[in-house]
């Protein structure tokens, strides 16, 4: 029983239901209540208000107590399940190897990964002694947005750049079969679904804007994909984003290296 109320739950319960009784009583039957003086039934009455109220005020106070201490629990629990959770994906990176787990290794170099996890993610991946030959031949399979996200969050050299353009196109073709493939097969649309991809395709584009290769072209069936009969009617956040950038491209053509 909460501390506010737990002092009436012993001879409260017994003597404010005779006394509110025994006003009501004399209070609606004046005949009674004449022979009585008002004071000698008003004061209990008041008094069982005024205890009543302190009680209410203070139940009031401890919720407010205990909600806080729930909400901090509740951030403290998650604070510790997403430490718990970092621990376990650093473990398991730590664990990898530069050339047979390269892709996963490209995917924890996400931009939004946890910087610690992030380092040792990039530093093992760059270690591989083929790293742009095999970031290049993940951005033409069906891995190509795990190296679009290490080339968002990533910066590489110029010869790299150069080596890496056309694939990163090749790369957008494949987000653009899979939007495609997406829109045909995926039985509930949400509003934030192809997000992702673009943001990775336009970030990377813009990256790679003066390596000489079009991206606009990739980009531009990403996002007739989104028209397709089953999503056309639906309002995907990415169809402003896409249109936005690509009413931009008209106006500042591709540069040649």
């Amino acid at each position: 029983m909460p501390f506010a109320s737990r002092f009436l739950s012993g001879w409260a319960v017994l003597m404010f239901p005779v006394v509110i009784m025994g006003f009501c009583l004399l209070a609606l039957n004046p005949s009674l209540g004449s022979a009585v003086p008002p004071l000698a039934y008003r004061i209990p009455v008041v008094i069982v208000a005024g205890v009543s109220l302190l009680a209410t005020v203070g139940l009031i106070g401890l919720w407010i107590f205990y909600s806080q201490q729930q909400q901090l629990a509740r951030i403290d629990r998650a604070v510790e399940a997403g430490n718990e959770r970092d621990r376990n994906i650093m473990t398991e990176v730590t664990a990898m190897n530069p050339t047979n787990n390269f892709i996963q290794l490209l995917g924890f170099a996400n931009r939004f990964e946890n910087e610690d996890i992030r380092k040792v993610a990039i530093e093992k991946a760059q270690s591989n002694p083929q790293f742009t030959a095999e970031l290049a031949e993940v951005l033409k399979n069906y891995w190509a947005e795990k190296g679009l996200v290490y080339l968002d969050a990533c910066d590489v050299s110029e010869a790299d750049m150069k080596t890496l353009a056309e694939p990163v196109r090749a790369g957008m073709l494949v987000l653009a079969k899979a939007a495609r493939e997406a829109v045909a097969e995926t039985h509930t649309f949400y509003a934030e679904q192809f997000d992702w991809n673009t943001r990775l395709m336009l970030s990377v584009a813009d990256k790679f804007h003066g390596s000489g290769v079009d991206y606009v072209a990739a980009i531009r069936e990403f996002r007739a994909a989104l028209d397709l009969p089953r999503g056309k009617d639906f309002n995907f956040n990415a169809r402003p984003t896409l249109d936005a950038w690509l009413a931009r491209q008209t106006k500042t053509p591709v540069k040649k290296p």
